[in-house]
């Protein structure tokens, strides 16, 4: 399925001709920041959303973090088989060697399903070929405070059950993939009895026979790690490597959707796809924000390590001489209950005949 020449494929990247995302607006107060992406929640459409720290980074495409080292690190360099097949080579060895490394940690169920694992391996901080984004879109708005106070932050969001459904229907109409359809649906497990399952191992069939047809998928509800259900996760995975998941999606959503779905549906209602740009500004407010609605690392990164990081954020983030948990945004629950405790003083101990555990002189205690 793959090509058998050396040839270029094709590639694209920020500084090529790929069909941008909408430049956004700029929003520096952090209580209009939430109104705006409440409003996308309630939207019928189902946004997810991505926060990165720096803006910069939709403008360079947005790359899984297996692809950045080729294609960020070195925009030039040629992205021909020759260094698609390395991609390969060192995606299939980290997946072994975390299914050997975590053999003891994690289900051993996981291990005959590709995208469980890369799910797993992406949220420990491996690099996978999968890019993350999360249904809610205050927590995509964590991801986008969270970290370079000096720099304007962005959340970028995409329909992706519109989406999903232009891809299936160009999985459908596509001539190269048509004529593999059948085997598609051959080697997909037909034990998954939903549609949805039946397609994540459909994905997984292309992936695994490296079909060269530039496709991203958006994925979600096939793994209940606790990480994945707290952030509240999904992922985009492309059926190549060094495929830019903004161009896909964006070429996808910019062409006539399927049942006349306009790109926009009218004056004043967000398109299928956007980017909302958090002003460096309001990064400290918006992160004492959504802590004051339980968005933080503890909340989103169950264990240790997220309480770790959560008492790092208070303290980096607060502006109170006092210390992080002087104002009311950061006290916890238990400390704010002890706090709020009346304390009472100048009442005199009760007389010692009046107190039932009163121990008489010279008496054996």
């Amino acid at each position: 399925m793959k090509s058998e020449n050396g040839s270029k494929r094709e590639h694209h990247n920020g500084t090529r001709d790929w069909p941008p995302w909408p430049n956004g607006t700029t929003i520096s107060n952090a209580h209009e920041l939430v109104s705006a992406l409440l409003r996308l929640s309630d939207d019928p459409r189902q946004f997810c959303f991505r926060g990165n720290a720096n803006a910069t980074y939709s403008r360079s495409g947005l790359y899984a973090t297996i692809d950045r080292p080729f294609v960020l690190d070195n925009p030039n360099a040629a992205l021909d088989n020759e260094t698609v097949e390395r991609v390969y080579h060192i995606e299939n060895i980290l997946r072994q060697q975390w299914i050997f490394r975590t053999r003891r940690t994690f289900r051993s169920s996981d291990a005959g399903h590709l995208l469980r694992i890369l799910a797993m391996m992406q949220h420990h901080g491996a690099p996978t070929r999968l890019l993350d984004w999360t249904r809610s879109p205050l927590i995509g708005a964590y991801f986008a405070a969270r970290t370079e106070p000096n720099q304007d932050g962005e959340i970028v969001f995409f329909d992706h059950q519109l989406q999903e459904v232009q891809t299936l229907e160009k999985l459908k109409t596509d001539k190269k993939l048509v004529a593999q359809q059948k085997v598609i649906d051959d080697n997909a497990n037909h034990t998954d009895t939903t549609s949805e399952l039946h397609l994540v191992r459909a994905i997984e069939f292309l992936i695994v026979e490296k079909f060269e047809a530039p496709l991203v998928f958006p994925l979600l509800h096939f793994n209940d790690a606790d990480r994945i259900v707290h952030q509240r996760a999904m992922f985009t995975i492309a059926t190549e490597p060094l495929q830019c998941h903004a161009r896909l999606i964006a070429e996808m959503l910019s062409s006539r959707p399927l049942g006349g779905r306009a790109q926009s549906r009218g004056s004043g209602s967000p398109p299928n796809f956007g980017r909302i740009v958090v002003a460096s500004t309001v990064k400290r407010a918006l992160m004492k924000l959504l802590h004051s609605m339980n968005i933080h690392a503890s909340s989103l990164f169950p264990g240790p390590d997220g309480v770790g990081s959560m008492l790092q954020e208070v303290t980096n983030w607060s502006d109170d001489a006092r210390g992080p948990f002087a104002t009311s945004q950061f006290v916890p629950p238990i400390a704010s209950a002890i706090k709020r405790k009346p304390v009472q003083q100048d009442q005199p101990n009760p007389p010692a005949a009046d107190r039932s555990d009163a121990v008489a002189p010279n008496a054996q205690p």
